[in-house]
């Protein structure tokens, strides 16, 4: 069963993906802060990071970064509703594994996205 990290600071937003995740068969564990999410990203060791870029203590780019120096290797995917090429192109170039836009995508859209990752 691979191990998934949300880092989103809404709540309901939150739920509804732990909730199908758990549902399609996924250890989820989640953190409403980018802080708390870096500091599980070291000790739970996920097999992917679903990570929010508006975060309401930092910035989902720079923890995107820190997890990265962390383990390069760690599969790391934006979720957020910013869809400008520049949020776009600093997240891949920081990195970034994956990027969803949550109002364009489902929630089947968005299991099958974190099978892709984790597969």
């Amino acid at each position: 069963m691979s191990k998934i990290l949300i880092v989103e600071d809404e709540k309901d937003i939150r739920d509804i993906y732990k909730k199908e995740l758990q549902y399609s068969g996924f250890e989820v564990i989640e953190a409403p802060t980018g802080e708390m999410g870096l500091d599980l990203f070291s000790k739970e060791n996920p097999d992917l990071t679903l990570l929010d870029i508006t975060l309401q203590d930092s910035s989902g780019i720079d923890i995107l970064k820190k997890m990265k120096e962390k383990d390069s290797t760690k599969k790391i995917v934006m979720i957020t509703n910013l869809d400008t090429p520049v949020v776009i192109n600093e997240a891949y170039d920081n990195g970034a594994d994956g990027y969803i836009i949550k109002m364009e995508t489902s929630l089947s859209q968005l299991v099958d996205e974190v099978k892709r990752y984790t597969q």
